[in-house]
């Protein structure tokens, strides 16, 4: 019997300006053993900060590629030689605003190398839809609001962002893999595209290799869908971002120092190991994994993507043996009509202005220091008539400030004081720059650390995010010197939206029960009832660390907070007393009174998953938070909420 073919895929990026060093590792230490090497390189950040500097210059001769300049001199001139020697695929999205012209460049490296015999570099694009916005926008039933709690009527849960697309920079839809299996298909060695989900760069590839049926086979879809998922975040799978970090950070051959990026091994029914290259640093285990897994996941029953519908809720993690986790269950439904799409626009003008503080009541000197700075300067604009600051906000960073009433202390002796303020024009933020030297001499005493000099104005980008009819997208694919080819998402066997059903109470900062609406469709299990605990003879309070690990991040102004209890004797105790309320108890200073929280839970790992809206300040572009994009948030919780167990359950960590 010939052996199953198991296909080996590594990420090497997680992010425009993860390790240069990855690409290099995972080559040189699998070599022939790895199938295909895939990158993710795009986010809203990164989309904003290319169509500013190739969109954004008043002068068309200073305008820079659309497409991630950086993987040409960083990755491909040393590694296109050995990519063609051990046969490896290159798939990434570093295409971004300009696939064609990634393509092109990376031609000219191939011919330049005596290569181009052997290098087919295929391009995907039309995913942005920039140009046509106005025209697409007035087709019929074209566009629909996008919620992050995929609301489809009634009360809904919009993220905030530019009004008209006369001020959007860029305008992109996440499409799928179905333009990257064809690529492959067609005999493409490097697929470059632009704006595609991040897990469609691992399903592409499972699409070309086992032929699973895009129309039908959704459990599959789901699977690979999720091993892309899984890998696409760097070393976020292998101990990077990971709750017990030691494991990590003191791991054998490095650790951090050497931090081992992901590889998935992928079978034809959908089961797959998550692995790293040998002797590197890091940690894959079930609750590294399991972190990724839940990692910026909204419902988890419902992962919506435009080739299936992701249920994550009865996948299973087991390890088979050091560094090697197996991961199945994954289930897939048919995928909507509809493609999410978000538009990146200038929204002012922000700065950031920072100052150290040192000695007793350094956290009380900060914030009056930098209360008096934009008082200062208000009274100035006042006197010149003009407008005042949009939005201001002052913070002491080193007196546990992101930990509101639960901070264990605030008497600091050190700390940072933070000044941010935003403003439609550049000049009242420059004067507020020019006082930060003023304060030096004639405010508090021991100020230090300002020698990065006067901070400057810089755009304030802003989300929309809205939802495509797929039928509104045509895409094109070029495989080498043919002509290009249009294709479209198939819409047959996708499910109509339908009206969703109540579920659970959700809760606002306020506390006012708000209508319940999990997602567009009926959840299967969008949360279940927390089993009652019978009363136990003796309780200990500890902190939710101790029997829970947990990751948070964002999409757009919406966080999510994952919690994966550690043994199985666990889970119930954080279902019934981690509940939305508690959430919303020990984040009510970073909330709004927009804020909603929905808890789904997660059986098969063991998981609760928290989705909180309107709690990140405007979302990663135009926030002037701290943490603009929820990475802390889960760790707060950890350290901040207490639970009570057993005394017969001894916590893990203790």
């Amino acid at each position: 019997m010939a052996k199953e073919k198991v296909v080996r895929i590594g990420c090497y990026s997680g992010f425009w300006g993860d390790s240069t060093h990855a690409a290099r590792q995972l080559v040189d230490k699998e070599k022939s053993n790895l199938d295909y090497l895939v990158a993710d390189y795009l986010a809203e950040v990164t989309m904003g900060l290319l169509a500013r500097r190739s969109r954004g210059s008043k002068e068309p001769s200073k305008a820079r590629p659309g497409y991630i300049e950086e993987i040409i001199p960083l990755v491909l001139e040393d590694l296109l030689p050995k990519l063609v020697q051990y046969n490896i695929k290159l798939i990434c999205n570093a295409g971004a605003l300009d696939p064609a012209g990634l393509k092109l460049a990376i031609e000219k490296l191939a011919e330049k190398q005596g290569s181009s015999d052997k290098v087919v570099v295929a391009a995907i694009f039309g995913d942005d839809i920039h140009p046509v916005i106005d025209t697409v926008r007035d087709a019929y039933g074209a566009i629909s609001p996008f919620s992050p709690f995929g609301d489809t009527g009634g009360s809904r849960v919009e993220e905030s962002g530019s009004e008209g697309s006369k001020s959007f920079l860029s305008v992109n839809a996440y499409v799928g893999a179905q333009g990257i299996a064809q690529a492959l298909d067609g005999g493409a060695t490097i697929v470059v595209t632009g704006r595609c989900v991040d897990s469609a760069l691992t399903l592409g590839p499972c699409l070309h290799e086992y032929k699973w049926n895009i129309l039908s086979d959704f459990n599959l879809l789901a699977a690979g869908s999720l091993a892309g998922h899984i890998i696409e975040c760097g070393a976020q799978a292998t101990g990077g971002n990971f709750t017990d970090w030691r494991e990590a950070a003191f791991s054998k051959n490095g650790g951090w120092a050497n931090m081992g990026y992901g590889i998935v091994e992928m079978s034809s029914d959908g089961t797959f190991v998550v692995t790293k290259p040998p002797n590197t640093g890091g940690v894959v285990s079930v609750n590294s994994v399991g972190e990724q897994m839940l990692y910026e996941v909204l419902d988890p029953a419902h992962y919506l993507l435009p080739d299936v519908i992701l249920d994550l809720t009865q996948v299973t993690l087991t390890q088979l043996a050091p560094e090697r986790v197996l991961v199945r269950g994954a289930r897939g439904l048919p995928p909507t009509e509809w493609l999410k799409c978000t538009a990146i626009g200038i929204e002012g003008f922000s700065i950031l202005g920072q100052l150290g503080i040192v000695g007793v009541d350094a956290r009380e000197k900060a914030l009056v220091l930098g209360q008096a700075l934009l008082d200062r300067v208000g009274q100035v604009l006042k006197e010149r008539k003009l407008p005042p600051f949009s939005e201001t906000r002052v913070e002491a960073i080193g007196s546990e400030h992101m930990f509101g009433k639960h901070a264990a202390s605030s008497k600091s002796r050190e700390v940072i004081l933070r000044v941010q303020a935003a403003h439609s024009s550049p000049l009242p933020l420059r004067l507020l720059a020019m006082e930060f030297a003023y304060s030096g001499t004639s405010t508090s005493p021991a100020i230090t650390g300002g020698g990065t000099g006067r901070p400057n104005p810089s755009p304030r980008f802003s989300t929309t995010s809205f939802l495509l009819h797929k039928s509104q997208l045509p895409l094109q694919i070029v495989i080498g010197d043919t002509e290009p080819v249009s294709f479209y998402h198939p819409l047959k066997h996708c499910r109509a939206f339908v009206a969703p059903k109540p579920t659970s109470t959700r809760t606002s900062l306020l506390g006012v029960q708000l209508p319940s609406v999990s997602s567009v469709f009926p959840s299967t299990s969008p949360r279940s009832l927390s089993t009652t605990l019978p009363a136990p003879a003796s309780t200990r309070r500890v902190p939710l660390i101790e029997i829970a690990v947990g990751r948070s991040g964002d999409k757009g102004d919406t966080a999510n907070i994952a919690f994966i209890a550690r043994q199985p004797k666990h889970y119930n105790i954080i279902k019934e007393q981690v509940t939305e309320d508690v959430v919303r108890d020990t984040l009510e200073h970073l909330l709004t009174d927009k804020s909603i929280i929905q808890r789904y839970d997660v059986d098969g790992v063991r998981a609760v998953n928290f989705v909180v809206s309107n709690c990140l300040g405007g979302g990663g572009l135009k926030s002037i938070r701290f943490d603009k994009q929820a990475k802390s948030y889960a760790q707060i919780c950890l350290s901040a909420i207490e639970v009570d167990i057993p005394v017969e359950i001894p916590s893990s960590k203790l």
